[in-house]
């Protein structure tokens, strides 16, 4: 992942959980708790449908979470928190209370276009939980003025995009409408956004009842790294029933198609962990090892577990060896 992809996911969870903590601290206020018909704890089906709206149409891709559901499982609360134990500073308490009061939020989605080769990808993490600009939006602001960064504030016509104001590339929010926050790099936002999404109604393809479930498009940009004779299909759909085990369902033309996608993936299997080395067993080789490949029918289905992939950003980068002293 490259170093500017990596610091966006860094800010922008940063800003979530700077989101959730402003309404934990908030709770009791009945301005944002009260007379709302949002329930975070509500099913599954009717939170992603309400979200769906608020998706990017031209997304390459999206991942979508019930926060509650999902940190309900205490492994992977457990595993989640780990991500920043034994760090400090402001980043690490936010995430810690988020993850302390996760009913602030009922589902957080990732999703945008991955862009061609060589260009920056444009995405955005939408929240939907109680939100009012009346009350978050000062409290964000002397949040991150006692951060000492500034924020300023562009209106699109119908919604307000507030963003940093001190940098060349900067870290935005806009509130969607009272249940869905949106966040992204300013300029990814108003790209998505511009205009207000029109609601077309019910998407039946969003009647989803998993903790986490998502939709990856395979693009000319992957196809490429694929032998000519090789014929990759144009989606993967990633499912989690429980929030352990998951699963990413790639249909495919007929069953010889299939076999010719899984053939590539166990190739792509054996490549990396023959790069992991001398890791060996552990870091993104286990994970990749851990992954079952099968065909079923007319589709190729990779099945593992979670947990071993939120493992990936918890574990620490190898210290160099010591310098012999003179």
């Amino acid at each position: 992942m490259k170093k500017k992809t990596r610091m966006f996911i860094i800010h922008a969870a940063v800003l979530i959980a700077l989101i959730a903590t402003a309404l934990f601290f908030m709770r009791d206020a009945s301005d944002i708790f009260l007379g709302r018909a949002y329930d975070p704890a509500a099913g599954t089906r009717s939170k992603l449908g309400m979200l769906a709206r608020w998706m990017p149409a031209d997304r390459d891709f999206y991942i979508a979470v019930d926060v509650p559901r999902a940190l309900s499982n205490g492994p992977l609360s457990d595993r989640v928190s780990a991500i920043v134990a034994g760090k400090e500073g402001v980043a690490a308490e936010l995430i810690s209370a988020l993850l302390e009061n996760h009913d602030a939020l009922g589902m957080l989605a990732v999703a945008g276009r991955l862009g061609e080769l060589g260009a920056e990808s444009d995405v955005v993490i939408l929240a939907q939980g109680n939100f009012d600009e009346k009350t978050i939006v000062p409290a964000i602001r002397t949040a991150m003025s006692a951060g000492r960064a500034g924020l300023t504030a562009q209106n699109l016509g119908w919604a307000t995009v507030y963003s940093e104001s001190d940098s060349r590339d900067p870290l935005a929010f806009m509130l969607l409408d009272k249940r869905h926050l949106a966040a992204g790099r300013r300029k990814s936002l108003i790209s998505f956004y511009e205009t207000k999404p029109e609601d077309k109604g019910v998407d039946k393809s969003f009647e989803i009842d998993d903790v986490l479930s998502g939709y990856v498009a395979i693009g000319e940009r992957m196809k490429s790294s694929a032998p000519k004779e090789i014929y990759l299909p144009d989606a993967a759909y990633i499912r989690s029933a429980d929030g352990i085990q998951i699963s990413a369902t790639i249909p495919c033309k007929d069953p010889a198609g299939a076999q010719g996608v899984l053939m590539f993936l166990d190739g792509l299997r054996s490549l990396v962990m023959i790069q992991q080395k001398p890791e060996g067993e552990t870091g993104l080789a286990a994970v990749v090892k851990g992954l079952g490949i099968s065909v079923e029918g007319n589709d190729v289905v990779l099945k593992g577990e979670l947990l071993p992939l939120i493992s990936l950003w918890t574990e620490r980068p190898h210290n160099p060896p010591a310098q012999k002293a003179p």
